[in-house]
């Protein structure tokens, strides 16, 4: 069944760590979406402390930051995607993502599966692929650079994933050398992929990224949700804080599979995402936790 979403993605720019005061202006921002409507409001990567690197305290090692995001879920009655934060699991650091239903409870969870290169050196990388059931249909969470990677995308598209949400840290300057043979090549990079992830996958894709600076590095903005047949559908183009409001409607997908059968014929010639393992069952989380398809 094919249903209208009002999404609400958040362009949020971090105070470096300070995890207290970006709950609080997180916590505004979704009473702010609640207020004109949206059904899910999304954050960027590592939104409650900036970029992790010397204070590993600030991790989450006890529940206190998805704590939080339930409280404002509830209170507020929205859906939530709650960016991203380093969480202390098994002993391991894992940049992990977290969807909020209204209640609260917790729908999905997802690692990081592809690291950027600084994060190589202390965080531990996720295997798999989250998709997940909401009241809006099913949802799959990624991660900044897995939007690299088509094997990410298709692995979501496999488990029958309708709308991705991709919180995200992108730099102006991330491409290095590659800035002297285009100076927007990460703009090229970021605006051409979610386009591509969303038309050859079947799905929504809403690629919501961090405001201003990370340290030294300029954020690349650039906040946007991109659907089959029309390319981007909304976009910040700029790297300053702000909200987009954007309306997607899962008709679309219906139509694109009339069109181009993908998922007809990838079920006729028994494809499989062999770069990223198969679900497994659900570890047990501080929050009440929905069943569904497997975490990273």
């Amino acid at each position: 069944m094919s249903m209208r979403i009002h999404l609400a993605l958040a362009q949020f720019a971090s105070i470096p760590d300070q995890p207290a005061r970006n709950l609080d202006r997180a916590a505004r921002l979704v009473a702010a979406a609640a207020r004109a409507g949206a059904d899910i409001i999304a954050f960027p990567e590592e939104l409650l402390t900036g970029a992790l690197r010397r204070r590993a305290e600030l991790a989450d090692a006890d529940g206190r930051y998805l704590q939080a995001f339930s409280a404002m879920a509830r209170k507020h009655r929205i859906d939530i995607q709650a960016g991203t934060w380093y969480a202390r699991i098994g002993g391991k650091l894992r940049n992990a993502a977290y969807y909020l239903d209204r209640d609260g409870h917790v729908r999905g969870e997802y690692f990081k599966n592809h690291l950027w290169h600084s994060e190589k050196g202390f965080a531990t990388p996720g295997t798999r692929a989250a998709v997940f059931d909401t009241r809006f249909g099913r949802v799959g969470l990624a991660i900044c650079w897995d939007l690299f990677y088509p094997e990410t995308f298709r692995a979501m598209f496999e488990r029958r994933a309708e709308l991705a949400l991709v919180p995200s840290l992108w730099c102006r300057e991330d491409a290095g050398p590659g800035l002297q043979e285009n100076r927007n090549a990460e703009r090229v990079l970021v605006d051409s992929s979610v386009t591509t992830r969303a038309c050859e996958n079947q799905m929504l894709v809403a690629f919501v990224n961090g405001a201003g600076r990370t340290g030294k590095a300029r954020l690349l903005g650039r906040t946007q949700v991109a659907a089959p047949f029309h390319g981007c559908l909304a976009r910040l183009a700029h790297n300053r804080p702000g909200l987009l409001h954007a309306t997607v409607d899962t008709a679309v997908l219906v139509t694109a599979e009339a069109a181009y059968r993908a998922r007809q014929d990838y079920r006729a010639k028994g494809h499989r995402c062999a770069s990223i393992a198969a679900p497994t069952r659900r570890r047990e989380l501080k929050l009440h936790a929905h069943p569904g398809d497997g975490h990273a």
